[in-house]
């Protein structure tokens, strides 16, 4: 949610996995892109280049600060410096609309900006085949997460605006499963199942998308359903205070703890035993914009995704953090939804161009990543991924959530109307996953 324009990378690389290391630089690296941005709207465009390179040493794929050296460079006089920081822009796999940037208006004749042209036009290659498993019926929503029953193959689709979460059954048909009469759900955000005991568990969070009443406006929680009957289990809610606060997605391990990150504050909550308490369970001033969360193989370890800051491996019995942002070119950011398929890592990136859906091998101890390539990219089927889910040897996603047709207050940007919520679903095993 939120969604942020950030990165893309090309379709396969094959990487080291030593590169998990303790993320200290993001902070110093976010300040010297401020301190680049406004020497740019200054016009000290060198500065701001000196910035920008600045922030690039510090984390060397953070593609935001790539283009904007590049920008700064052009804007200094710098070409072959803009025209180099724009190839590697393009050699990640990334996408740019330069063409209609006025910054680089001075370059549009050179071959090397042609050839970087050439390299954009090659990554809007479709990517992955895709089919679409079911639409869901009645009015269209904003919906953000999806996830599956193994034992009844039902699937379950939550919606933001709309406070309610609905069931699909292997053959497609729709019924309301939860909804904010009955539960006094907010937003509802990321899902996750419990097939052992028999509990969905849902990201709450009251966002002006939500429409929540004056009383629950940045209220946020963590609320658990029966299985069978979708009634409600267990409701447990933040204390309010003045930090801004969402928590967008919630994961179970085997053993049955629950799991939310916070994608606004620096927090990783947990869920007691009961359902009924939610506490910090880890606060790092490292984390910026927390997502998805899952388990490696042997439990040992969360995986958090982190929007601007890449993957966190975070030991369970320690709570000791490592990151891998990036991985001999793959560029690990704009993750969103993250999930585990045996020692695969199956992971949605949007807010991105193209947005896609990779897989992220590990290793055998499973804290680190050994590959990583795409199975989706400019496909027809899945214009606006958001969260996903594994289900048996398929990743099913949804496939537009619409989060560009609202205004971050929540009214909606435009008047075009919402599309029906489409699920679509890709072969892991095609895949060779």
């Amino acid at each position: 949610m939120y969604r942020h324009l950030l990165f893309v990378f090309a379709s396969l690389f094959v990487v080291s996995p030593t590169l998990a290391h303790a993320d200290t630089s993001p902070q110093q690296a976010h300040q010297l892109q401020l301190q680049g941005i406004a020497a740019y709207k200054a016009g000290n465009f060198a500065e701001a280049a000196k910035d920008f390179a600045g922030a690039l040493a510090l984390r060397p794929h953070l593609a935001t600060a790539l283009y904007n050296l590049a920008a700064s460079s052009a804007k200094a006089g710098k070409s072959a410096e803009a025209i180099d920081a724009l190839t590697a822009y393009a050699d990640m796999g990334l996408i740019a609309d330069v063409e209609h940037d006025a910054a680089f208006a001075a370059l549009k004749d050179q071959p090397a900006f042609k050839a970087v042209l050439a390299k954009f036009d090659a990554i809007r290659a479709p990517v992955g085949v895709s089919t679409v498993f079911a639409t869901v019926a009645g009015a269209p929503f904003l919906a953000e997460g999806v996830a599956f029953d193994p034992s009844t193959k039902r699937f379950f689709v939550s919606s933001v605006d709309q406070r309610k979460i609905v069931a699909l059954s292997p053959d497609g048909r729709q019924s309301q499963f939860a909804n904010a009469p009955t539960s006094g759900l907010f937003g509802a955000f990321g899902l996750a199942v419990d097939g052992k005991r028999q509990r969905l568990w849902v990201a709450s969070s009251a966002v002006p998308h939500a429409q929540p009443r004056a009383e629950d406006r940045g209220a946020n929680g963590v609320f658990s359903f029966a299985l069978g009957d979708g009634h409600l289990l267990s409701t447990a809610l933040l204390p309010k205070t003045d930090e801004e606060r969402v928590i967008g997605d919630v994961a179970v391990t085997a053993d049955g703890n629950v799991f939310a990150p916070d994608s606004i504050a620096p927090v990783i909550y947990a869920v007691d035993a009961a359902g009924s308490t939610l506490s910090p369970w880890l606060r790092n001033e490292n984390f910026i914009s927390l997502q998805g969360v899952t388990t490696t193989p042997d439990g040992s370890h969360l995986i958090v995704a982190d929007y601007s800051a890449g993957l966190h491996f975070i030991d369970v019995k320690t709570k000791a953090l490592q990151t891998i942002d990036f991985a001999d070119g793959a560029t690990l950011l704009g993750i969103d939804g993250l999930y585990r398929h045996n020692d695969t890592l199956i992971a949605v990136q949007n807010g991105i161009n193209p947005q896609r859906i990779i897989a992220i091998s590990l290793d055998a101890s499973g804290t680190a990543v050994t590959r990583v390539r795409v199975l989706s990219a400019n496909d027809a089927n899945i214009p606006e991924p958001s969260l996903g889910t594994v289900a048996g040897n398929d990743f099913c996603v949804v496939a537009n959530a619409q989060w560009s047709r609202f205004k971050d207050d929540g009214t909606r940007d435009g008047a075009v109307p919402l599309d029906p919520v489409h699920i679509a679903c890709i072969s892991l095993a095609a895949a060779g996953i």
